[in-house]
């Protein structure tokens, strides 16, 4: 073989690899291409999704803005909503008190209403019983009528019988008042008395311990006429006394001559529990103001043979004895007592006191007399006269457990205050006032402040009716 051969042979092969190798080349440059045009399908599609991805964003921010007002709306509406809430549940706690103030105060009234239906039912039977007796006193009027002439006559002969009678009681006056001279001066020593007994605790040993008081008024008296006696032997007389050990000591103080005045005797003995004075002579005491004021311990007192004809005053006598729980003031002679203030305020136990004998005709001052006796439920003051009284402010203030009050009987003309007269008597049911008479000058603020909204009054006073409307 020649070159020539040779290199055309190399030829051939050099063109049959070109052939490959083009071929090869324009199969990738297809491929390639057709990579291009996906990747351009590819690339428009990508645009395509970006300018909508725009699109979808400024959407999306314009609907985060929008959200977000709206949620600054919300927050305050929430914030509104919460404040309404908390005012609801403000309310709800008052409305809810208010119905079990409702609904105890139904059940008071329909307990009362039980009560009248009761005693309407008893009202009939009286009223039928009084029909019936009404036809027989008829025939007994007719027999009195006939009586009448017959006492007429008897009358008369009465008349000068009354005229002799006159002479002689003079005369037993005379002798009496006689008597009751002597009986003040030559009164028995050994018979004029106090028993006191004072409980000691633990805190009270070496302690100096109130057991006597006095004013400047009376304390020369007290020392001089007074001997202290403890179980029967005879102390130095001090208004002191030390105790070495706790326990319940009985005193007993022995007066030599009558006192004038009782004022601040007990005052602020605040570890009394007993006191008798049932053998203590005050015939001739004018003033007993405070004697027992603060006497917070004292849970039995005995006043049965008290005297207080001659006493002018009883200013806070049993102010603040918060343990009493009763006092019977029935031999009390109270004809001259001109001044009552505090008489029995802050006696916080207090469930019954007897006033059925006590003379209020010469009393002008009666401010704060029953104020804070809040355990007191019933209150009879009917034998009252307070034709005179000038100031009963606070006179029944602060008397929580009073349901019932009947002050049908005071007169009130010359009263120049009642401010606060009724405040705070949340429990009171029924108020007769209806004799009751105010003028523009007195003094009627806070009168019937604090009581309950469905109480019954009865009042013929114009200015009174106008102070419960408003």
């Amino acid at each position: 073989m020649d070159d020539f051969d040779l290199l055309k042979g190399v030829k051939r092969r050099v063109f049959t690899q070109f052939q490959k190798d083009r071929k090869e080349l324009e199969d990738k440059y297809y491929l390639l291409k057709e990579k291009y045009l996906l990747l351009e399908n590819e690339f428009k599609s990508y645009k395509n999704i970006e300018n909508e991805s725009k699109i979808r964003l400024e959407e999306i921010l314009i609907h985060y803005q929008e959200s977000k007002l709206e949620k600054i709306n919300i927050e305050n509406k929430y914030t509104e909503i919460k404040k309404e809430y908390d005012n609801i549940i403000k309310n709800k706690i008052n409305y809810d008190e208010r119905i079990n103030e409702l609904i105890e105060s139904n059940e008071k009234l329909v307990n009362e209403n039980n009560k009248l239906k009761e005693e309407n039912e008893s009202l009939k039977n009286k009223l039928n019983s009084l029909e019936e007796n009404n036809i027989i006193n008829l025939e007994k009027i007719k027999n009195l009528i006939q009586k009448e002439k017959e006492v007429k006559e008897e009358n008369e002969k009465l008349k000068i019988n009354n005229e002799e009678l006159k002479l002689s009681l003079k005369t037993l006056i005379n002798n009496y008042e006689k008597g009751i001279k002597y009986k003040n001066n030559n009164n028995n020593i050994n018979n004029n008395f106090i028993i006191a007994s004072y409980k000691i605790n633990q805190e009270d040993i070496n302690k100096e311990i109130q057991i006597l008081n006095y004013c400047e008024l009376n304390k020369e008296e007290i020392e001089e006429s007074c001997e202290i006696y403890l179980n029967n032997k005879k102390l130095k007389f001090n208004f002191k006394y030390k105790f070495d050990k706790k326990g319940e000591y009985t005193f007993k103080f022995i007066f030599s001559k009558l006192l004038t005045n009782t004022s601040f005797m007990f005052y602020s003995c605040s570890k009394l529990i007993f006191l008798d004075l049932c053998n203590f002579n005050t015939n001739n005491v004018k003033d007993m103001n405070n004697m027992f004021c603060n006497c917070s311990s004292l849970s039995s007192l005995n006043l049965s043979n008290l005297i207080t004809d001659n006493v002018i005053n009883l200013k806070r006598m049993f102010f603040k004895c918060s343990s009493l729980s009763y006092l019977d003031l029935s031999n009390f002679n109270t004809i001259n007592v001109k001044n009552m203030e505090d008489l029995f305020s802050f006696c916080s136990s207090l469930t019954y006191i007897n006033l059925s004998n006590l003379n209020t005709m010469n009393v002008i001052n009666m401010e704060d007399m029953f104020s804070y006796c809040s355990s007191l439920n019933e209150l009879d003051l009917s034998n009252f006269y307070t034709n005179n009284v000038r100031n009963m402010k606070g006179m029944f203030a602060n008397c929580y457990s009073l349901e019932k009050l009947d002050l049908s009987n005071f007169i009130t003309y010359n009263v120049k205050n009642m401010s606060a007269m009724f405040f705070n008597c949340s429990n009171l049911q029924f108020l007769d006032i209806s004799n009751f008479n105010v003028n523009k000058n007195t003094n009627v603020n806070l009168c019937f402040n604090g009581l309950n909204m469905y109480f019954n009054i009865i009042t013929n006073d114009r200015l009174l009716l106008n102070l419960l409307e408003n």
